[in-house]
């Protein structure tokens, strides 16, 4: 938890030290965590172990979606970003309630697609089984469940 916490700071800090419009804010998580910092999904490995463990994920860099996103929405909440977890099926995503780029609707974040900022259009593009997608699976997810689902992977 120490190392966790100190890793996040430490990254916070540092885009905090940017001086960005708070409407730049996820473009900004997504060049120092993907670009500057090296983040990326495990797509090798990605049913190791590690990938899952968070504090492995901040050693290593790379992780799955949950812990990706995990690790994400820890830095935008500490940015004053409040972003919401989506239990999509087969991956997970994050949404802004509101748009922070454009300033309308709600915005999907994609962590382990490097941060990619997702309508709901592009979200049915990441699983291309669903042939009939109910409107609930774009809602957001008491954080509890969320923790349910990372304990379950």
């Amino acid at each position: 938890p120490v190392h966790t916490t100190s890793t996040t700071t430490s990254i916070v800090h540092h885009i905090n030290t940017l001086g960005i419009p708070r409407n730049d804010i996820l473009k900004t998580i997504n060049k120092v965590l993907f670009n500057k910092l090296g983040f990326k999904p495990a797509t090798e490995d990605y049913y190791k172990l590690e990938n899952s463990l968070i504090d492995q994920v901040l050693d290593r860099r790379r992780g799955i979606p949950i812990t990706l996103s995990a690790l994400y929405q820890c830095i935008a909440h500490k940015l004053g970003v409040n972003l919401l977890p989506v239990l999509f099926p087969s991956h997970f995503l994050l949404k802004a309630e509101q748009n922070l780029i454009s300033g309308d609707g709600e915005v999907f974040i994609d962590a382990y697609g490097r941060g990619q900022l997702l309508s709901q259009t592009d979200c049915l593009s990441l699983v291309p089984f669903l042939t009939a997608p109910q409107p609930h699976i774009f809602e957001a997810v008491e954080p509890h469940k969320a923790m349910i689902r990372m304990v379950a992977n």
